[in-house]
């Protein structure tokens, strides 16, 4: 009678891996080493603004205007008030740095100033009720918008 070899089986390598590593997961690190993870995403700026006085005097009339062109007591009361400051020091980012201010100091819609301090003034010569707004851009290039309250 003819000598029988016993059958053997193999399976795949790749085969006993995956049945070797069922219902777990293995993360490889890219490039092996100690890499940082990825910054999180950049968070937009706190825009704010104040303006002082409010409302300010228009030079050469005897009218007061600011942005909710109110008008104020006695002219006496209000001299030298015609430079009217708009402030957004209290602008703030949490997670780098404000880097540019724009200004839309006339109330078109259109940011015609650009400063990196967050302080200007302007003299109005025509009474007016002007929607003056700031737009602060931190250095990753993200903004926001704020007009005054």
């Amino acid at each position: 009678m003819p000598r029988r070899t016993p059958r053997t089986w193999v399976l795949p390598l790749t085969t006993a891996i995956l049945l070797g590593s069922a219902g777990s997961a293995y993360a490889i690190p890219n490039g092996g080493g100690n890499q940082p993870p990825p910054p999180p995403p950049n968070q937009a700026p706190t825009a704010a603004l104040t303006v002082t006085p409010n409302p300010g005097l228009v030079s050469d009339l005897p009218v007061v205007v600011a942005t909710q062109a109110k008008l104020v007591g006695p002219i006496g009361d209000v001299l030298g008030r015609n430079a009217i400051t708009f402030d957004a020091s209290g602008s703030s980012d949490p997670d780098g740095s404000i880097v540019t201010y724009l200004w839309d100091l006339d109330g078109n819609g259109s940011f015609e100033k650009s400063t990196t301090t967050p302080r200007v003034s302007r003299s109005y010569s025509a009474p007016g009720d002007f929607a003056v707004k700031v737009r602060v851009v931190d250095n990753a290039n993200a903004a926001r918008t704020r007009a005054p309250p």
